[in-house]
């Protein structure tokens, strides 16, 4: 009955020191492309904002912001066509691969390091997916905001056409 003891509490400080993250790959689907740029290009719209965990209230803009994908991998938002929405994002996109097989999106573009605050001639941002389908897109991203701590932004994106009820929240 003691040895049983001891190897559950040798199991148990084993299992729970481990440096390893219970963490789920999210791997692209096979059509990959298509569901993002659809036949030529295809616009998003934000669903739903979180920060941190919290969901962020979708502001003016927030509700406005659309994002455009292309089958030649070009990207751009419509955030300088709406009223103080700040400089939109024109360049460049490709899907990268992680070394555990994590699906990213990753966005080149010469604003990058004004918009999310990285160091000059950082040109590319990294946006880990965890859902692709022709429905749904959801990435998340670390974000320094005004200070130097540092949150994870996670964006919930629907097709531009799709019904949009519950994307008007406020606190």
């Amino acid at each position: 009955m003691k040895s049983l003891f001891t190897s559950c509490i040798i199991l148990l400080i084993l299992t729970s020191c481990s440096s390893e993250k219970n963490e789920v790959v999210y791997t692209l689907p096979e059509n990959a492309m298509e569901k993002l740029a659809g036949k030529e290009s295809k616009t998003w719209k934000l669903a739903k904002r979180t920060n941190g965990g919290v969901r962020v209230n979708m502001g003016d803009c927030t509700l406005a912001y659309r994002q455009t994908f292309s089958t030649n991998q070009e990207v751009s938002d419509n955030n300088s066509q709406n009223n103080n929405c700040g400089p939109s994002i024109t360049g460049k996109w490709n899907f990268s691969v992680g070394r555990n097989g994590q699906a990213y999106l990753a966005i080149s573009s010469d604003i990058i390091p004004t918009l999310f605050q990285v160091k000059e001639g950082s040109n590319t941002k990294y946006f880990k997916i965890t859902a692709l389908s022709d429905s749904l897109l959801i990435y998340h991203f670390p974000h320094q905001l005004f200070s130097n701590k540092t949150t994870i932004i996670e964006d919930v994106l629907i097709p531009e056409d799709a019904p949009d009820g519950g994307r008007n929240f406020h606190w």
